[in-house]
Order: structure tokens, then C-alpha cells, then sequence
């Protein structure tokens, strides 16, 4: 009797962890499945260029940005009106030609996420509150 008592817990313990690895196994696939499909439309547009230019690598973007974070790029990237001087700069491959882009300061963050602000004054970092989905503005003084 005592041992049915005891494997009944270790039964239930072991279906659990079965349960948990399978569901990790396929969270793991289905990531990089859209990671996938997201860099298909993302080498059409020219942020994969802008990417480069700002030396950030297309596979390690599409890894630890969000998914929200890169449709919002490209977005920023499709609705821009300044596609001949894009065009320009990103054939010159500076960032500093690209202060016209909606992604600039995005992806000069990417780059180098310890590098100070471009100006002394208070920045606002629109964020996304992942636990409502509402956007909300941080200001923080730039130091």
C-alpha cells in the first residue's frame, strides 16, 4: 500500500516534467520557425541594409528583438517618405547620413546598448506595457 501511495505523487511529477519539456521543445520550434518567416519580408525592405550599416547582425536581431519591436521597424521602414535619400545613405553606409530614418535611434541602441544619449536633454522611450498592451511614454534624463 505504501508504495502505491508513493508512486501515485512520482507518477503525476513525472507526467508534469514530460508535459513542461514538450511545451519548451515546441515554444523553441515555433520561435524559430517565425523568426524565419519574419526575415523573408524584412530582406525587401531596407532595413536589412540599415541593419548593416549599423553593424547589427540580421540573425542575432531577429533573436532578442520582440516581435512588436520589428513590426514596428518595418513599419517605420515601409511608411517612410524619404526613400531616394535612404537609398543614398545606406549606399554610403554611415549611420550619421541616416538622421531622417523613423528607425535611427532603435537601431543605434541595438548597436551598442550602453551608448549615452545623442543629446543632454530628457528622452522619451516609447515602450509597450507588455502585461496590458497599452503604450505608455518613460521619460528619462539622459545622463
Amino acid at each position: 500500500m505504501s508504495i502505491v501511495v508513493l508512486m501515485v505523487p512520482g507518477l503525476r511529477v513525472a507526467v508534469l516534467v514530460e508535459a513542461l519539456f514538450c511545451s519548451i521543445s515546441r515554444n523553441i520550434r515555433q520561435g524559430e520557425m517565425a523568426r524565419v518567416r519574419l526575415a523573408a519580408p524584412l530582406h525587401l525592405l531596407r532595413l536589412h541594409r540599415a541593419l548593416g550599416v549599423f553593424g547589427i547582425d540580421l540573425d542575432a536581431y531577429l533573436h532578442t528583438q520582440r516581435v512588436v519591436d520589428i513590426g514596428r521597424h518595418m513599419r517605420g521602414c515601409v511608411t517612410s517618405k524619404e526613400t531616394e535619400r535612404c537609398d543614398a545613405a545606406l549606399e554610403r553606409g554611415s549611420q550619421g547620413d541616416l538622421v531622417f530614418c523613423p528607425n535611427r535611434e532603435d537601431l543605434a541602441q541595438i548597436a551598442d546598448p550602453h551608448r549615452p544619449g545623442w543629446w543632454s536633454g530628457p528622452r522619451v522611450f516609447r515602450r509597450s506595457n507588455r502585461y496590458t498592451h497599452h503604450r505608455f511614454d518613460v521619460q528619462v534624463l539622459a545622463t
